[in-house]
């Protein structure tokens, strides 16, 4: 695509993709995704990963307009970019980059962080930013499943609290590097299992731990059928919910996610019998970063 023909590039880049939308007025024009996330940049070579993604070539005479959300502004990433205390809008909520090319502006949006208790945003910031901009007085929790699932208590569209969770992360280290990674091997989710394992993690004695070594002992002495990754992914998920389940009853959940991590959350809540609404990630993360283009940058 000819660069000279768009206003700007938006970018989420995270821990494991690359994500870039070319956009003219307002309008995503083409998108472009790599498995290149900041873990996976050799010698974090940001900028020449940058440049091959988005396919800039060298005989570029004119600037180009990037804002990017996500990992690449942490402290494993191109630049440690920073927190602020709240969502507002403010010239604050962007760091410029210096780069090697005089051509390339830029621009990082900042996480958000909390003292009480200790905890940091990177990346969903931006797609709560873009939630907020069609729903400007929304009272309600964001729940924004991941590696670092979040929960965001939000009053009149201002943030009051977030909480995260490492759910997909003690998933992935269960289910792939532990001793049970030999018993989960059922490769799709039943639905049946995982919801009457959902229902069961909320039991007032339930405990997580009581249940892991079961997988493996299982596996070795019984000769039925066992769906051991729908009963783990569910405790987890189940957990998640039962730290907010205060929060939830009165209340909407919006979840912005995967489709993958975004139906299991929802059918959890379902299970539960917690009003949810599926948000799609792309289109909220492009409406955040629009806003800040818009508002800072054009």
């Amino acid at each position: 695509m000819n660069l000279k023909k768009i206003d700007w590039i938006a970018i989420d880049w995270g821990t494991t993709n690359f994500r870039a939308w070319f956009i003219k007025n307002d309008k995503v024009l083409k998108e472009v995704v790599k498995s290149n996330g900041i873990k996976n940049i050799p010698n974090k070579n940001f900028e020449d990963t940058l440049i091959k993604n988005i396919n800039i070539p060298k005989n570029i005479s004119s600037k180009i307009k990037i804002i990017s959300c996500g990992m690449i502004g942490s402290k494993q990433g191109w630049l440690n970019s920073g927190y602020e205390k709240s969502l507002h809008l403010k010239k604050n909520n962007l760091v410029k980059v210096k780069t090697k090319n005089r051509y390339l502006d830029f621009y990082i949006v900042k996480g958000l962080s909390q003292n009480n208790p200790y905890d940091v945003i990177r990346g969903e910031e931006t797609q709560v930013l873009g939630y907020l901009q069609n729903n400007k007085n929304f009272s309600g929790i964001i729940c924004l499943p991941g590696t670092h699932s979040k929960w965001i208590k939000i009053s009149n569209g201002k943030i009051i609290k977030f909480k995260t969770y490492m759910t997909g992360e003690l998933f992935e280290i269960i289910s792939n590097y532990s001793i049970l990674s030999h018993s989960i091997i059922d490769k799709k989710i039943n639905t049946k299992v995982f919801k009457n394992s959902v229902l069961l993690s909320q039991k007032k004695n339930f405990n997580f731990f009581d249940y892991l070594f079961e997988f493996r002992s299982r596996a070795l002495l019984s000769k039925k059928k066992y769906y051991p990754k729908s009963e783990l992914i569910a405790y987890l998920i189940g957990n998640e919910i039962k730290s907010n389940i205060n929060n939830t009853k009165a209340t909407k959940v919006i979840i912005i996610g995967s489709k993958y991590n975004s139906k299991l959350y929802s059918q959890a809540m379902h299970a539960l019998k917690i009003k949810n609404t599926i948000v799609d990630s792309k289109s909220i993360t492009i409406a955040g970063l629009k806003t800040l283009f818009n508002k800072f940058v054009t």
